[in-house]
């Protein structure tokens, strides 16, 4: 699954589930069924992996994973708000889950809730600082008026993006992130390697974005068709598309794109989901 060997993965995860349907394999099971382009599927098996996590004794950061894991599909799916609350279930479960911290900074950010999120944000960093968490709060900081601020996370994410640019190779995508609006050549050769070591759809994703950022856009269309080829279901793939095809003047596929994006979550990013709103405009 993690490098993007999805028949051989739902050929496995079919098997295990099979013989075993317990938390763990349903919550699998629930990872592939979202590549595979089945989000509502997805959704459904993290809530009965819940469900069937709630009849066993488990750790604190085991049990929640699976509220952790069922706020990651509800916002994947467009309920951002149960999305904030089952990630409020993980903290309260485990304080210092890393997941459940970074995806509620995130979908509070994306639902406009900006001085929840720039809180969320100041917690995270003071706890392990890193460049996308930097760049993601100046974001919100932006949002609120405060240019200051967000030009200081600005210049302290590059600072720390430049000490561990070779340092993690499980980084890269994160970084890639982080250096697409800022240097989006330096973006494109850690999607490169990124997508070297393990082909997965967000590797594909991670990749055809960062050319398009850095001007070469007929490049990504390739890689971007290698997504979509999979069939997953997410609105940052879907409006990344949808950015690419109109780069490369298909106005018709763009919009196609774009409105599928919104259409599944009007609000999965915080400033993409604006972006894409604008985009779909200009296109009319």
């Amino acid at each position: 699954l993690e490098l993007g060997e999805y028949d051989e993965a739902a050929d496995a995860y079919g098997r295990l589930v099979t013989a075993e349907r317990s938390p763990a394999t349903v919550s699998r099971l629930a990872r592939l069924r979202f590549a595979l382009g089945d989000p509502i599927d997805s959704l459904q098996l993290a809530t009965e992996a819940l469900a069937g996590s709630h009849q066993l004794a488990l750790r604190p950061s085991t049990a929640a994973f699976y509220w952790f894991q069922l706020g990651h599909y509800q916002f994947e799916t467009g309920n951002v708000d149960l999305a904030i609350a089952s990630y409020q279930e993980a903290l309260a479960l485990d304080p210092d889950n890393p997941g459940a911290g970074e995806e509620l900074a995130f979908a509070l950010a994306s639902a406009g809730r900006l001085d929840e999120a720039a809180e969320a944000y100041e917690q995270l960093i003071s706890a392990g600082p890193a460049a996308d968490l930097h760049g993601l709060y100046a974001d919100v900081l932006r949002g609120r008026g405060d240019d200051v601020g967000a030009a200081e996370q600005e210049r302290l994410g590059a600072a720390l993006a430049a000490e561990t640019l070779d340092q993690y190779p499980a980084e890269r995508r994160h970084l890639a992130a982080f250096y697409l609006t800022r240097e989006p050549d330096v973006a494109v050769e850690l999607a490169t390697a990124d997508a070297a070591t393990r082909r997965d759809v967000g590797a594909l994703d991670t990749f055809a974005w960062a050319l398009h950022h850095a001007g070469r856009t007929a490049e990504a269309v390739d890689l971007i068709d290698e997504a979509l080829a999979v069939g997953t279901r997410d609105a940052s793939l879907l409006y990344h598309a949808g950015a690419i095809a109109a780069a490369n003047g298909d106005a018709a596929r763009a919009r196609s794109h774009i409105e599928a994006a919104l259409a599944l979550n009007p609000t999965f990013h915080p400033t993409e989901a604006a972006d894409a709103r604008a985009l779909l405009a200009a296109l009319g």
